[in-house]
């Protein structure tokens, strides 16, 4: 009798699972997850060092220390493709902003302080493809996307006399990988490589005149994707 009544649970408990395997709030791989969604991303900022230029000549280059960029997106995921439009702040810290003197800057060659920094306020439109693995809740996806941003740049304390920002056209590209925890979130690890055409800024100290710069980032992202 105890060695059917043991059957009798086990077949119970193979039964209840099979069942459970079934119903259309189980399980689903990434695959099939489709519907509005919505994602926020965090991560570090790394801003490549860039030429100062002055009416088309170089005068100077900046280097960087590692910032951060922060964002959020609303897209629909059509099962294998996703868009997207998308909204991120990224920033950097100026380690060494160094022009040599010029006469529109006659006090310099300037060094950066630690409070000059620049920083990019994109909105871009997105397209991903993701690939899963079989039978697996593992994932990756290629995405790119084009857009603009507001790039603002802050070194007047250095004594370079820029606090000024300028709206350029902005593109990207973006790889990495995503774990399904739920039916309906994704968490995501990845890469994004963003840059800009380059922005100019006003000279304080000399009224018309400008300079250009470089915007081109690399940036090491964590987040999460939630069908709704």
């Amino acid at each position: 009798m105890k060695k059917l009544t043991n059957l009798i649970i086990l077949a119970l408990i193979f039964s209840a699972n099979f069942a459970q395997a079934d119903e259309p709030d189980g399980p689903r791989l990434p695959c099939c997850i489709k519907g509005t969604y919505i994602a926020g991303n965090v991560g570090v900022t790394l801003l490549s060092d860039s030429d100062v230029r002055f009416f088309g000549v170089e005068v100077g280059q900046g280097s960087n220390d590692p910032g951060f960029n922060i964002g959020g997106a609303l897209g629909y995921d059509f099962g294998l493709v996703r868009a997207e439009i998308e909204i991120t702040h990224h920033r950097a810290q100026w380690d060494e902003f160094a022009i040599g003197a010029t006469p529109a800057l006659p006090a310099c060659p300037c060094v950066g302080s630690d409070d000059d920094h620049i920083s990019a306020t994109s909105f871009m439109v997105n397209g991903f493809y993701d690939y899963v693995f079989d039978e697996s809740l593992f994932s990756a996806f290629l995405g790119a996307g084009i857009g603009g941003a507001r790039v603002s740049l802050d070194s007047n304390d250095s004594g370079a006399g820029i606090v000024d920002s300028d709206v350029v056209f902005a593109y990207q590209f973006m790889a990495g990988f995503g774990y399904q925890i739920t039916n309906s979130t994704t968490l995501t690890l990845g890469y994004r490589y963003f840059t800009t055409t380059n922005p100019e800024f006003a000279i304080l100290t000399t009224p018309g005149a400008v300079i250009k710069t470089e915007v081109e980032t690399n940036e090491f992202l964590v987040g999460a994707r939630m069908v709704f």
